[in-house]
């Protein structure tokens, strides 16, 4: 039961859940139950990832699994916030949740069609600040993976600072090239000189590309609003000139080549595993979270996408129905018998009782003979 209420909690909204583990296994459950048992999960996964963190600083996470190439693309989708948890300013009530993925490279889906899929993706997420997050990230590999065999680990996104935090020697940004390509288009007023920059950062003429847009802004006439967009986009590249080179090219990368059955394919899986992870239950339909509630079923659909859902479920939920989850059983058992019994006394027509008829009146023949017959004289003798 357990298992049928998270999978449905992480495709739709607990009212939904909650109808639909009703109708398929005709145990009333309320939204609210669906709601409880989804937080009790989330806050037993996030319990474990700090006992893993801990484990991992004092050197206890010894991964098996040894590969040479490791990628990890990291991102963070903004979502609605609600009462106390609602920011104020320019975030408009929006917070920012983080996701991280790592993988071993693609494997063809089919073998005839060019379509691929991800090799043993894991996932974490959650609202955490960068550090913890990077404290997450790296426990969640060392718990999988011989990191010491790791011999370059390439690590994609948009360019936030907190993404970048921690590179080390063996490790290599690279700038999320759909990012690159929003960034050129929203800030070069000319959209035709933006395809040009584009396909000069696209092969590898980064200095041409970044020249290009310092001539455009003598070249707009000085317009303050189209200057300052140069600017930003300017001050994007540089900051991330390390990552606009594809890791294929770079000179300053050693790689080595795929174990048999995988592909080194270009990263850029950030956005989609963004949209299919999270965004398509956690935003829109007019949505809005706390920071516990966002928080613990972020962490549920992480388990989800890194195929390890029904093996939480199973070593951090107990075969017994949780408590809060019982709770709400009980209520709701408790609320239909009590609806049950005001509708029976109000369907049941009350016994009314009345005298004898015709006692106290003139009586006609006719009704001497009901009167006999009522009281079980025989008619017959009597006439």
């Amino acid at each position: 039961l357990v298992e049928k209420v998270i999978e449905n909690a992480t495709n739709v909204s607990y009212r939904k859940s909650a109808k639909n583990v009703t109708d398929m296994t005709c145990q009333n459950i309320s939204h609210t139950a669906a709601w409880n048992v989804t937080q009790e999960l989330g806050e037993r996964i996030a319990n474990e990832e700090k006992k893993k963190i801990e484990k991992y600083y004092r050197g206890e996470l010894n991964g098996k699994k040894e590969v040479k190439v490791l990628f990890e693309e990291v991102d963070g989708l903004w979502i609605n916030m609600q009462g106390k948890d609602r920011p104020k300013g320019k975030n408009r009530g929006k917070r920012e949740i983080k996701l991280a993925i790592t993988y071993e490279g693609c494997e063809r889906k089919n073998e005839k069609m060019p379509r691929y899929l991800l090799h043993n993706k894991r996932a974490v997420a959650g609202f955490m600040d960068a550090e913890d997050f990077k404290d997450l990230r790296d426990a969640n590999i060392a718990e999988e993976y011989d990191v010491d065999k790791i011999e370059v680990k390439l690590i994609g996104g948009d360019g936030a600072q907190w993404i970048k935090q921690g590179l080390e020697e063996g490790v290599h940004f690279q700038l999320d090239r759909y990012h690159i390509s929003k960034a050129v288009i929203r800030n070069v007023y000319d959209k035709k000189e933006a395809r040009k920059i584009l396909k000069m950062l696209y092969t590898g003429k980064e200095d041409r590309a970044i020249g290009r847009i310092r001539e455009l802004m003598y070249e707009c006439g000085g317009e303050e609003d189209k200057v300052i967009k140069l600017q930003e986009l300017e001050s994007y590249l540089e900051n991330n000139r390390e990552g606009l080179r594809l890791y294929k090219e770079r000179e300053d990368i050693n790689l080595p080549g795929p174990p048999e059955g995988l592909y080194y394919r270009n990263m850029g899986t950030a956005e989609h595993n963004i949209c299919d992870i999270l965004k398509l239950r956690m935003k829109g339909n007019k949505a809005s979270w706390s920071i516990s509630g966002a928080n613990n079923l972020a962490k549920i659909l992480a388990a989800k996408a890194s195929g390890k859902l029904y093996e939480t479920i199973d070593g951090l939920m107990s075969s017994v129905v949780p408590e809060r989850l019982a709770e709400e059983f009980v209520e709701v058992i408790e609320n239909t018998t009590h609806k049950v019994k005001k509708a029976v006394k109000a369907n049941v027509y009350p016994v009314r009782r009345g005298g004898m008829p015709f006692k106290g009146c003139p009586l006609t023949e006719g009704m001497k003979v009901v009167k006999r017959f009522i009281n079980g004289d025989t008619i017959i003798g009597s006439m």
